[in-house]
């Protein structure tokens, strides 16, 4: 008998393990849920359902920086994670490498990119992906891919960008929204409002 518990046990973990999220969260865990998984929040860089610098259970060492907010009724409804801000030295081989490393993984887990290369200029003329570095480097041009349809997932959206952070440096930005991810805005729009009118 205690052996088939055991084994039991031992299948749910197992099924936690391999079904779990980005980063080994799921969208819409507690708070609790996530401290059981082993996310492991920053309490000097946080405050209650905004967690910044934290370790979730499955980091990963391609980024540097991950924050996860966590609503009190929708539970996890975002998480980011951001590569370490990389020197371009002029070149577009890095960069793209970096970016196109991540793309097809991405690809290869949740299919079709339904948003790519979008530029801020029409009439930039260096096509992607030769030729565009002093595109980007100069704020004209915008680096991302984008996935919708991910309702099997838990999630609305995910987006994945090339963030200039000096004029000549980069970082890699991946975002995940939940599902939920509307009425979660929606839900702290009208705390904000309620707030506001009790504070008058």
């Amino acid at each position: 008998m205690n052996r088939r518990v055991f084994s039991i046990i031992l299948i749910l973990l197992t099924t936690v393990a391999v079904y779990a999220g980005p980063f080994g969260l799921e969208m819409g865990w507690s708070y609790d849920d996530c401290i059981d998984a082993g996310f492991w929040p920053n309490e000097t860089r946080s405050v209650p359902g905004y967690y910044w610098d934290c370790n979730p259970p499955n980091y990963n060492a391609t980024f540097e920086n991950y924050k996860v907010n966590i609503d009190d009724r929708f539970g996890v409804y975002f998480i980011e994670a951001a590569t370490e801000t990389k020197k371009t030295y002029g070149f577009d081989y890095y960069l793209l490498e970096d970016y196109t490393r991540l793309r097809d993984n991405l690809v290869q887990k949740y299919g079709e990119i339904h948003g790519n290369d979008w530029t801020l200029e029409q009439h930039i003329e260096n096509p992607f992906p030769f030729g565009w570095i002093d595109d980007f480097l100069a704020g004209n041009r915008l680096v991302y891919s984008t996935w919708t349809g991910l309702d099997n997932y838990g999630l609305s959206e995910i987006h994945l960008e090339v963030e200039l952070v000096k004029p000549d440096s980069y970082k890699i930005v991946l975002t995940y929204y939940s599902s939920d991810w509307d009425e979660v805005i929606d839900k702290h729009k009208q705390e904000e409002e309620r707030a506001l009118f009790e504070a008058l």
